[in-house]
């Protein structure tokens, strides 16, 4: 079990929906933060996804940003002569 996922029930443990949302929300800045590691981004990604806080297509996307597979979601650009 990841230390997200710990956090995570521990905080619906208090049963304060504040305190999870803003955890959720923290968590959504490291992912989105461009100067975090994949493999942190990852394991946030991977906890929002599974508490289905963030829409499947936002994970996706923050995924592909994190790895660097951008340049496959953007069609190539046709050069004019």
């Amino acid at each position: 079990m990841s230390a997200e996922a710990i956090i995570d029930g521990n905080l619906r443990l208090f049963g304060d929906d504040a305190l999870t949302t803003s955890w959720r929300s923290e968590l959504g800045k490291t992912v989105s933060d461009d100067q975090s590691k994949p493999s942190i981004a990852g394991l946030g990604l991977h906890r929002l996804h599974d508490v289905r806080a963030w829409e499947p297509e936002k994970v996706a996307a923050e995924f592909a940003l994190h790895t660097g597979a951008t340049e496959l979601l953007i069609p190539p650009q046709r050069h004019r002569l």
